[in-house]
């Protein structure tokens, strides 16, 4: 029993084990053993007590099993049946002090079972209940849980911490040209500790980065995968257009969350996937003798375990692709002319604005509907689903569309040029530098690893320039 149930409902774990000592006694009984779960819920059978009882009726150490109330026991219909079964394959009795149980009969098993599920759905209709509570104070706009960094929770709602905003708005910037893991280093270095007081990770500048609580929103439902944002009255920390840009570098630098970020040293991250799977190859460092080497994993094996590539060095990878080098500027073709039927960049941009105008006041009477009762929490949620992914549809677009009619470009020439003297400036380049210029050549380059491991030969298989 948890020290909260204790609490509220008035007997300690000291009372309950008096009573049934008392029983026992009444009943002629010795008491052999206690089996006592302080500070754990009923709610399942992941406890250390009662998995020590299980063992202990398996081992028939003991006849009868007596607890206070059954729901001290067991609160699941499932678990109920389970621990009925083994205590009757074991020859074992139980006895609740307070309620009247036979399972020595079918009609005493099959009231102890009624009961059971009696309070089991008690349990499931109050988690509904709290649940629709606070779905229904995130649709009234406010918030639950505790004040997220950059934000103190004063009688339930939010208000600006200057000091953690300060750094809030220092992360946003700090993302336009570092990675999250820099981000982080940064602050720990400089002693600056998280909202809990613990030092910063990866994670966390992944949360303040993609949380719309920093322009004025609330979301739910997040752990869910298909959070549902609402407008509160808090202050916002960063502007919409900041928050919307740092989503778009987000995607941009996962790559499908798979390859390494474009502000890391490993030149074909985001670009190299692999040959066998199609997921993209992350880098990565392994030791030997002299030191260190560098390496790229295949993320469709390591991260999600649907493939057997082996892991291939970067010596190898550069190697294969100067030997593919060649043949793919023989296979280059110039391409002709494009006819100029693009709409302008000015009048595709007024229509993207105009169309996101008229997803706002859509979302706001899903809102209302829900509200007034015409339609469920789950049509609102597939329906503002289906308008946020057209929105991040058209903001990509929006991000992309250049701010002028005329862009500076490589001519087909200079491309094949920089392609052929790739091989001879690689080696004088930084890590950075050549990253560079992997990316400006390639979006894709997609190898696999041939031979034993002797010869750890790699491949290019196919690519896609950029």
């Amino acid at each position: 029993m948890s020290t909260d149930e204790q609490a509220r409902e008035g007997f300690s774990l000291a009372a309950q084990e008096e009573r049934c000592r008392q029983f026992a006694q009444s009943q002629g009984w010795e008491v052999d053993e206690v089996y006592c779960d302080d500070g754990y819920s009923a709610k399942d059978l992941n406890r250390p007590a009662i998995q020590r009882a299980i063992r202990d009726v398996k081992a028939k150490k003991f006849d009868v099993l007596v607890v206070y109330r059954l729901d001290r026991l067991v609160r699941s219909v499932t678990d109920l049946h389970y621990l009925l079964n083994i205590f009757s394959e074991y020859g074992v009795k139980f006895k609740s002090v307070t309620e009247v149980f036979d399972t020595t009969t079918a009609m005493g098993r099959f009231f102890i079972t009624l009961v059971g599920a009696m309070s089991q759905w008690e349990r499931e209709n109050l988690s509904e209940r709290i649940k629709m509570g606070l779905e229904r104070r995130f649709m009234e706009g406010n918030r639950h849980g505790h004040a997220p960094f950059g934000y103190d929770d004063v009688d339930g709602r939010l208000v600006v911490n200057r000091d953690e905003a300060a750094i809030v708005r220092w992360i946003f910037e700090q993302y336009k040209r570092h990675g999250m893991n820099k981000i982080a280093h940064k602050l720990n270095q400089q002693g600056i500790k998280t909202k809990t007081g613990v030092q910063w990770q990866d994670a966390q500048i992944y949360y303040i980065l993609t949380n719309p609580v920093y322009i004025g929103q609330i979301r739910y439902h997040v752990k869910k995968g298909h959070p549902i944002t609402m407008t509160s009255d808090h202050e916002p920390i960063i502007s919409e257009e900041e928050f919307y840009q740092t989503q778009q570098l987000i995607k941009k630098r996962s790559r499908w969350d798979s390859a390494k970020a474009l502000t890391s040293d490993y030149p074909f991250s985001g670009v190299l996937v692999c040959g066998k799977c199609g997921h993209f190859m992350y880098g990565g460092k392994q030791k030997n003798k002299t030191g260190f080497y560098y390496i790229y994993r295949c993320s469709g094996r390591f991260k999600k375990g649907i493939c057997d590539a082996p892991i291939i060095p970067e010596n190898k990878v550069v190697q294969a692709l100067f030997e593919k080098l060649d043949w793919i500027a023989e296979d280059i073709e110039k391409p002709e002319e494009e006819q100029e039927t693009r709409i302008s960049p000015q009048i595709r941009i007024k229509q993207i604005e105009a169309e996101l105008e008229r997803i706002k006041k859509r979302r706001k009477k899903w809102q209302e509907a829900y509200a007034n009762d015409v339609i469920t929490l789950e049509e609102l949620r597939e329906r503002t689903q289906e308008d946020r992914k057209r929105e991040e549809q058209l903001k990509a677009e929006l991000e992309s569309i250049p701010q002028t009619e005329t862009q500076p470009k490589i001519s087909h020439d200079e491309f094949l040029e920089a392609l052929k003297n790739l091989r001879y400036v690689w080696k004088h380049a930084t890590r950075r530098e050549q990253k560079e210029m992997i990316h400006s050549l390639f979006s894709m380059l997609a190898i696999i690893r041939e031979g034993n491991r002797a010869e750890n030969r790699a491949i290019i298989t196919n690519y896609r320039l950029s």
